[in-house]
């Protein structure tokens, strides 16, 4: 059903924004708030309407109670929306921004509800990082290590710390952050950095599709799509960051 994903990941505050800014001349607000709740497939034609994005754009006063999920989920719809006008994107070579007619194929991604809310929740995540503590034994000796879940060799490391049947979250977030560092920053990191990047992440979103917390999330298919599609997965996040968020952020 339209929505089953997205409805159970909207604050209150979010229902309320979708209402007021979305259906601005609707006197029953707390009605609308109520359709929303229960009927959650009429979210997106709300979230798709200019108001809302110049409200996100202009007035970051509104935004103060909005969920970082709900912010980054309203401007993948505007990734979608433009490139189903304008079906191109820009991929960074050596020297320049080389322009390539994948937008479509992008939209499409952007399409399956499920992704769209994934790579919400995914740019959402990295709002705050976190860390973990790992301690080890070795001839008697105890170390301990404070690794990140921003880092990528912190990652690694974890992954290769824990039980098999405990990488699920780690194996995720190595392959998001791959994806960050290769879309939503991709000026940032080194050519030579991208490449192998690539390789880290689509083997991860492999390697958590694998396991049961994949399937009991219903992420099985999203993380293999990932994996399979990371190239036209990184393109919504840079667009996200270099025409919406850069110098209004």
């Amino acid at each position: 059903m339209a929505g089953e994903w997205l409805g159970h990941r909207l604050t209150d505050a979010d229902l309320a924004f979708i209402a007021r800014v979305g259906a601005p001349h609707r006197p029953d607000q707390e009605k609308v708030i109520r359709l929303l709740r229960e009927n959650p497939d009429f979210a997106d034609p709300l979230l798709e309407k200019e108001e809302v994005f110049q409200a996100v754009m202009g007035q970051r006063e509104r935004l103060l109670h909005l969920s970082p999920f709900l912010l980054f989920y309203i401007l993948l719809l505007r990734v979608r929306e433009d490139l189903r006008r304008h079906p191109h994107t820009f991929d960074l070579t050596d020297r320049d921004w080389l322009p390539l007619f994948d937008g479509a194929a992008v939209a499409k991604l952007l399409n399956d509800e499920p992704t769209r809310v994934y790579l919400a929740e995914m740019l959402a995540s990295f709002v705050r990082g976190r860390q973990f503590t790992i301690v080890q034994e070795k001839d008697g000796r105890v170390t301990i290590r404070v690794l990140s879940d921003m880092r990528v060799d912190h990652l690694i490391e974890l992954i290769q710390a824990v039980p098999q049947e405990n990488r699920y979250p780690f194996y995720r977030r190595l392959g998001d952050l791959c994806l960050l560092l290769t879309g939503f920053f991709a000026d940032s990191t080194p050519p030579e950095g991208r490449l192998p990047l690539t390789a880290v992440g689509q083997e991860s979103y492999r390697q958590a599709a694998k396991m049961a917390a994949a399937r009991n999330t219903g992420y099985e298919y999203v993380l293999n799509d990932l994996a399979d599609k990371f190239e036209l997965a990184r393109k919504p996040l840079h667009l996200v960051r270099h025409h919406y968020l850069t110098g209004v952020y």
